[in-house]
């Protein structure tokens, strides 16, 4: 149906003005209903196993969807704990060794959710919320895990306040474990529904904190340094104003007395809606919290702010990054070190001219512990827009990067996923004077060929150990991209040179030829259609489209509209996004449309048609689009 559509989309365009059938109605017609099933049905069309590279590491052994969550942490030998939720909504951990493990029991009816993970010299503590056995928060740790996964008893911690699926843990170097999570418990001091809790763990003793009321608010929000002192946050709510709020836990209180163990709230910040972008971080002795606000009548005024402190929370000190003022921020990760360097990565689009503007990604950053900040810096190579044309970048997303510092002073990685190629691949860029300057700028790391490669907003994908990076990428299993596992991608800076060498050859080599294998293609294209051939024309559509309308059900909805002749007029090229433009005849013979009855003809005419095509995997295919319901397949 959607290859049916997507003709009678092209040519609605050009002839709605002068024929009697609306064909872009027609094509809604049924194009609609075999899109509606088809994704009702959800299936997935795997490539071929043969097509993963070895250069990866596969890091999990089961599928997860798309959206799955994953975090992950390093303890104090630099070994890599990672847990995720698979395809069947099933909690696993992998410790350093790469043993697997699953924490809940399958065959179930009630699916756990939230994830949250800690480490330290004693192994991991993993955190989620679940139903089964009961509701409630349960925590692991793997000091108690035997080798028969049938032993793993999780801890509930989060008692009676009807815990919800947002938590935060971590360790400090003392080995207590600090747990911050939001419930909906009613009928507290506070007077609100919502509110924040604590507790900690003493991973020596196994001995729980008793549980602590902290604050009203709906956003977890927590920094601890290595001895243990702690700042919370969140953004309170109710009344009539709304602020981000704060308490400060110091690491000499003493736990399990009545009283509590943080201090008086503080309130920083007048903020009327905030969004889930909310970090909170310290570098030396100075505790920062950064957030998305939303201002205006509409709430599209966002603002990119913060708050400093150096007195423990008492006193704040607010910024804001002001160049980003009205970017609607979809993801942020930073790397903040004790010497006063602080990086952020952001990824957004600026929605107060255009609303469908292409996300970007952007990195700011403070050599002076957060006193001052530079500019927020595009990460992507721009090409000179001094006369007037549009960045061909623009045309393309990039989004969720992740920093990390390396192990040599001032190096620092950035990789984020980028849509350039069509298809996502991740892009990096190289410093090694803290992100001033680049060494290696906007380079693509290796992607086989048919693969989507992405980052998730969360976790930050990218550490290092000694002169490598890591980065914990994303793989979709098919061009459905519905599902996925996470691989393992290994960088040093030599061969981070060497891709860049690659690309740049790659790249002018494609360029030599393109235009011509494009007309040729495209020739080829209206060819089969006015032959009829519609099982050829069909392995010229890009494969995204491909992976989600199998060819038996494109077939079934061609043949409507006949073509009897076709002409390749013109081709424009603007990287891997082609303008063809073919002059073609075509008529739509008389029929009854099955689901209303409606007859619908068309006599022969001659148009000019317009079709995208796209440069994917080293051939030009025809972008595949239902222009009544502006649906395409892709993604960039």
């Amino acid at each position: 149906m959607i290859a049916q559509s997507i003709q009678l989309g092209r040519l609605n365009s050009e002839l709605m003005s002068r024929i009697s059938v609306n064909l872009k109605r027609f094509k809604s017609l049924v194009w609609g209903c075999a899109l509606g099933a088809l994704l009702a049905s959800n299936p997935l069309y795997a490539v071929g196993q043969e097509e993963k590279s070895a250069s990866f590491k596969p890091v999990t052994s089961a599928v997860m969807e798309a959206t799955g969550a994953w975090e992950y942490r390093l303890d104090t030998a630099g070994g890599r704990w990672l847990a995720y939720y698979d395809k069947n909504r099933l909690l696993r951990l992998l410790d350093p060794e790469g043993l697997e493990r699953l924490l809940v029991p399958e065959g179930r009816a009630q699916a756990p959710s939230g994830l949250a993970i800690a480490a330290s010299s004693k192994g991991a503590i993993a955190l989620w919320r679940d139903k089964h056995p009961a509701k409630g928060l349960y925590l692991l740790d793997t000091e108690s895990l035997a080798a028969d996964t049938a032993t793993i008893k999780p801890l509930e911690i989060g008692g009676d306040t009807e815990p919800l699926a947002r938590f935060l843990a971590d360790t400090d170097d003392s080995g207590r474990t600090h747990l911050l999570w939001y419930g909906e418990k009613s009928g507290q001091p506070t007077g609100e529904v919502h509110n924040l809790y604590y507790r900690n763990l003493n991973r020596a003793t196994q001995e729980l904190s008793p549980t602590e009321l902290v604050m009203a608010g709906i956003y977890p929000v927590m920094a601890t340094d290595a001895k243990g002192n702690l700042i919370a946050f969140s953004w309170r709510s109710s009344g009539e104003t709304k602020q981000i709020v704060s308490r400060f836990r110091s690491a000499e209180t003493a736990s399990g007395s009545s009283a509590s163990s943080f201090n008086d709230l503080v309130e920083i910040a007048e903020v009327p809606e905030v969004t889930p972008i909310f970090q909170a971080f310290h570098s030396g002795s100075r505790w920062f919290a950064v957030w998305l606000g939303q201002y205006g009548a509409d709430r599209r005024d966002f603002r990119l702010e913060g708050v400093r402190s150096d007195d423990n929370g008492r006193t704040w000190t607010r910024f804001s990054f002001d160049d980003l003022r009205g970017f609607d921020i979809s993801s942020l990760q930073l790397a903040a070190n004790d010497e006063g360097h602080i990086l952020i990565a952001v990824s957004g689009r600026d929605r107060r001219t255009n609303d469908k503007a292409k996300q970007d990604v952007y990195l700011i950053r403070s050599a002076d512990r957060g006193d001052s900040w530079s500019k927020a810096a595009p990460l992507r190579a721009r090409a000179d827009a001094g006369d007037g044309r549009e960045d061909p970048l623009a045309l393309f997303h990039a989004r969720n990067p992740s920093v990390a510092f390396g192990g040599k002073p001032g190096q620092v990685l950035v990789v984020w996923e980028d849509w350039r190629e069509i298809r996502s691949g991740l892009f990096a860029s190289l410093s090694n004077d803290y992100g001033q300057t680049w060494a290696l700028s906007d380079v693509p790391l290796p992607r086989p060929r048919g693969i989507n490669l992405g980052l998730r907003y969360e976790p930050n994908a990218v550490y290092a150990s000694g002169d490598t990076f890591h980065v914990i990428a994303e793989q979709y299993t098919d061009d459905s991209l519905e599902s996925k596992q996470l691989i393992q991608l290994d960088i040093g800076g030599e061969a981070l040179a060497d891709l860049a060498d690659a690309a740049k050859a790659r790249r002018s080599q494609e360029m030599e030829t393109r235009e011509d294998v494009l007309r040729k293609r495209a020739e080829e294209y209206w060819s089969a259609m006015t032959q009829a051939d519609f099982t050829k024309a069909y392995a010229y559509l890009d494969p995204f489209f491909r992976a989600r309308m199998p060819l038996n059900i494109y077939l079934s909805n061609m043949g409507k509209i006949k073509y009897s002749e076709a002409k390749v007029d013109s081709i424009k090229i603007k990287g891997p996004i082609a303008e063809v433009i073919t002059t073609i005849r075509a008529s739509v013979p008389e029929f009854k449309v099955p689901t209303t009855g409606e007859i619908v003809s068309q006599p022969e005419r001659e148009v000019p048609v317009t079709n995208r095509w796209l440069w994917l995997d080293g051939e030009w295919v025809s972008e595949f689009v239902i222009e009544s319901q502006d649906i395409v397949f892709t993604r960039y």
